[in-house]
């Protein structure tokens, strides 16, 4: 019998609260690690028990499919049927645990195959492969689990397939709790510029294209280099562009005297056992270098990796975060693991364990872009090169000081403003406001900050950027608002908090005359 976690057992409780709130159709995300198997263990067994119908797991490797069958067994004695390639029957079951592509392919031909099936619950749904199977399951509950609930396809985000979304610990608290081992990433210099690369029509880096430039000479030696300074010996996973440039990577490797070997879903493919004596040879083999392509990016776990080496660049978030987080299990004795980023992702999508709103992120999917920039930066210590906050004044790993940064003055909020913004709670302002409507707390959060900044700021001083600074604030605690009341920050949100407060500001400073937008026939509340 398998043991629940606190969050764990929070997690299935609000997955069971969003259901009966009407949501047929659900994702629960959780960090790689922080033990997504058992979670969809206990709500599948607590399903049956309670329904009386039969559940369907579905996963998308043999790896997987087996984990989770035992996950099931040790949690409360399950027993499930696999669905694997050759069958020739499906028996009556009370859970199905599935592969992708082998129960599509059943389904297709016999659409009411399993019309036992009450709730179907995925693994790993931002791979997206659950929108095939949607359609043979009308009725059933669904529930998609993963680490990172962001579609593959930013054009066709998740909330186009489910209702709702219930999140776990972020990954800082999960680390806190010693569930998962705090990273240590360094940006190493020197290498690809991403701006130079070319965009396939995926919207990532063309492979072909980006594999040319991580295959230079220089950026090989790179590669190897940064190992042996910051994590030599650790057992490590390295992540290239395409399979030519990881075999010249796992040459240099063996040329440098490191055990190393490559993997590609190619190879697996011509010899079904090379995938498996690969595994069974990295998990043997203290030290080893692992190179891969497509193979050990979800689903793989591996507790003693010490070191991530990812040896491209992407545009994915999901992507670098599930690459990155193959080395964040506990081992005995693993204290952290060392992050090698070789291709400036940190820079675009921030570090590995800092915190992501993945609520806002499915009620508000972001737009495809070609680069962002994210709220980290590199420590200028050559010896250290690791990712910090970008608010940070010391280094945490190495202790140095960053060098000071002159801002301008309407960049910064006064600081009476600061302590405004961090003290409204908008939970209790909802409480204590239960006898007014219900979009008076949204409207007296911008009456606070508009007070407040009349308070804090002379009549000739307000600027523009000013302005747009507390309306950032707005934007923030308007969200949180809209958390709360488990609506979408919609354009007509975004518009009325811009309204009401810019309306008020120009009351207080008319000689700035803010713009005051005006909302759309297509905007709606959310």
């Amino acid at each position: 019998m398998i043991t629940l976690h606190d969050y764990q057992v929070e997690g299935k409780k609000q997955l069971a609260g969003s259901v009966k709130r009407g949501n047929r159709r659900v994702i629960y995300q959780l960090s790689t690690g922080g033990g997504k198997s058992v979670v969809m263990s206990a709500v599948g067994s607590g399903y049956i028990a309670n329904s009386g119908k039969s559940v369907l797991v579905i996963v998308h490797r043999d790896e997987l499919l087996n984990q989770m069958r035992r996950t099931v067994f040790d949690f409360d004695g399950t027993m499930s049927f696999p669905i694997i390639a050759g069958l020739k029957h499906i028996p009556k079951s009370k859970m199905y645990v599935a592969m992708v592509e082998t129960i599509n392919n059943w389904l297709r031909k016999f659409p009411s195959l399993m019309e036992d099936v009450g709730m179907v619950i995925y693994d790993e749904i931002h791979r997206g492969e659950m929108k095939k199977i949607q359609q043979f399951f009308p009725n059933a509950i669904m529930i998609g689990f993963t680490a990172t609930p962001e579609s593959s396809s930013l054009k066709d985000p998740l909330k186009n397939y489910f209702d709702d979304i219930v999140c776990g610990p972020p990954i800082a608290e999960l680390i806190k709790r010693g569930a998962l081992v705090q990273n240590i990433t360094h940006h190493i210099k020197g290498g690809v510029n991403r701006k130079d690369l070319k965009v396939a029509s995926t919207g990532d880096f063309a492979t072909a294209d980006m594999g040319k430039s991580f295959s230079t000479t220089r950026h090989i030696t790179n590669t190897v280099e940064a190992y042996k300074k910051y994590a030599d010996g650790a057992k490590a996973i390295v992540y290239n562009c395409n399979i030519e440039h990881s075999t010249i990577v796992n040459q240099a490797f063996l040329d440098a005297g490191y055990p190393s070997r490559h993997v590609d879903s190619k190879l697996c493919e011509k010899d079904a056992s090379y995938r498996k004596d690969v595994l069974d040879w990295f998990a043997a083999t203290p030290g080893a270098v692992l190179n891969n392509i497509d193979i050990l990016t979800t689903g793989f776990n591996s507790r003693d990796v010490g070191c991530i080496i990812v040896n491209r660049a992407t545009m994915s978030r999901v992507l670098w975060i599930q690459m990155c987080g193959r080395g964040g299990r506990t081992f005995p004795g693993k204290e952290f693991f060392i992050i090698l980023d070789m291709g400036s992702n940190g820079l675009t999508h921030g570090d590995w364990s800092d915190h992501i709103d993945w609520r806002d992120a499915f009620f508000n999917p972001r737009k495809p872009k070609k680069d962002g920039v994210a709220p980290v930066k590199v420590c200028p210590n050559p010896a250290c090169e690791c990712l910090i906050a970008a608010q940070a004044t010391v280094c945490k790993f190495c202790g140095t000081e960053m060098p000071r940064e002159e801002k301008p003055i309407e960049d910064a909020l006064p600081v009476e403003m600061e302590i405004l913004t961090k003290n409204i709670n908008v939970t209790e302002l909802i409480e204590k406001n239960k006898q007014h409507k219900e979009y008076y707390p949204f409207f007296l959060i911008g009456n606070n900050l508009a007070s407040q900044a009349r308070k804090t700021v002379k009549k000739g001083e307000m600027t523009t950027g000013l302005a747009g600074k507390i309306m950032d604030e707005y934007h923030r605690l308007a969200k949180e608002w809209c958390r709360a009341h488990e609506k979408r920050y919609s354009a007509w949100h975004k518009t009325t908090a811009i309204q009401h407060l810019f309306k008020q500001l120009n009351t207080y400073y008319p000689d700035v005359n803010l713009p005051i937008p005006e909302n759309q026939p297509n905007d709606r509340r959310g």
